[in-house]
């Protein structure tokens, strides 16, 4: 089986901490825009350095003669220092310390403003001329410190503020929503169409065979558990998780199924998990709340899918599940709304103490998010199951 090029196997416990080593992005883009500033300073004060006179090795000799008595007057070397003391300032406190006060960028601008309007009146009355490169390094430096003040942001939003409810949404998300607690689902009379969702719940399951004839054409991404994606026209990219757990076939099915509605006690990437009514003897409708993902860069999402189970000739159980969002009643809610794809799982005796499971697993985020973010959080999202449900089963 091939292995997708775009996307190498994640190690277990590299995929799972992956978040954690994540920076603040206001903060990350904050110290790499400062790297930005000393470079462009940096580059400018060269240009002119080497522009100023035939003899451009004497010309940086000046310039960086600190000895001079007149340096202040004839160099815009301080210039430069300025703007690498701006560097050195933010990235230690909002890359190493990790400050949340706006002060320190507040400070470098300040200082920055004051040192070169006294520099910039001193340096060209001395001169009473300046070429653009010289009027361009002190404009620039003035400029690009106001532009960090701009870039600071007062309120980075962190896990525990998902988790709280104090702060919601991401960065990516694109209009704010209401702080008002979801109301779920009740009775079968709330659902629109009920036989729809039936129907497209039982469609649901074909697609257990339509995806696994081709899966050994499908790309890996974990080899512990066993992920394969897919990129399928129509939903998207598909993911494919295959483990073994060493319990009984009638243990795993009732964790999985049967009492679902606790799994966010031992799943920590499911807030909550609800069976809200029935259709049928076979099909019902769940609710569901997915916890921030990526140190907050992927937001919480609510899903409402209808769900089948069917007994299959072999003592096993398949269970599918897909999103009937145009059949459920817009709600007030905190959270953005996903859309499940065809969600398939299948629960296969192997002996009396083994019990192998498989899942097509596919959905819809929704947002501003990019791919490769929403991919790894899927991916990772999928790793946790298995060590969640692996500890969890142990306990039993």
């Amino acid at each position: 089986m091939d292995e997708d090029t775009a996307s190498t196997e994640i190690p277990y416990e590299q995929l799972e901490n992956s978040s954690d080593r994540l920076c603040d992005k206001p903060r990350r883009r904050l110290a790499v825009f400062s790297c930005f500033d000393f470079a462009l300073i940096f580059l400018l004060w060269v240009l002119l350095v080497v522009t100023q006179s035939t003899d451009w090795q004497k010309e940086f000799i000046n310039q960086i003669n600190f000895a001079d008595l007149l340096f202040f007057y004839h160099s815009l070397f301080d210039v430069v220092i300025i703007s690498a003391v701006r560097l050195i300032a933010l990235t230690i406190s909002y890359a190493c310390f990790m400050l949340k006060h706006w002060m320190p960028v507040a400070l470098t601008m300040i200082l920055t403003m004051i040192y070169l309007t006294v520099k910039g009146i001193l340096y060209f009355t001395a001169r009473h001329a300046g070429l653009p490169l010289e009027i361009a390094l002190i404009v620039c430096s003035v400029v690009l410190s106001f532009f960090e003040v701009y870039l600071y942001d007062p309120n980075p939003k962190s896990p525990n503020d998902f988790n709280s409810g104090s702060q919601y949404g991401e960065s990516e998300q694109e209009e704010e929503i209401g702080n008002s607690h979801v109301s779920t689902l009740g009775t079968i009379s709330e659902i629109k169409n009920p036989e729809e969702c039936i129907a497209r719940a039982k469609e649901v399951l074909r697609y257990r065979w339509l995806w696994s004839i081709h899966l050994p054409k499908w790309n890996k991404v974990s080899s512990v558990p066993l992920i394969l994606s897919h990129y399928d026209d129509k939903y998207g990219k598909v993911f494919y998780l295959r483990h073994e757990f060493p319990v009984r076939l009638e243990i795993l099915y009732s964790v999985l199924y049967e009492n679902t509605e606790v799994c966010p006690k031992w799943h920590k990437d499911v807030l909550e998990y609800k069976v809200l009514c029935k259709l049928s003897d076979t099909v019902d409708v769940t609710y569901s709340v997915s916890a921030p993902s990526m140190r907050g860069y992927v937001g919480s999402r609510e899903f409402y899918d209808v769900r089948i189970v069917e007994e299959n000739k072999d003592g096993g159980y398949t269970v599918g599940s897909i999103s009937i969002n145009p059949f459920v009643p817009s709600r007030k809610t905190s959270y953005i709304r996903g859309e499940s794809g065809p969600n398939v799982a299948v629960f296969t005796p192997i002996d009396e103490h083994r019990s192998l499971f498989e899942w097509f697993f596919n959905t819809n985020l929704k947002g501003s998010l990019p791919r490769s973010l929403v991919d790894r959080s899927l991916a990772n999202f999928l790793i946790n199951f298995v060590k969640n449900l692996e500890g969890h089963l142990q306990s039993l």
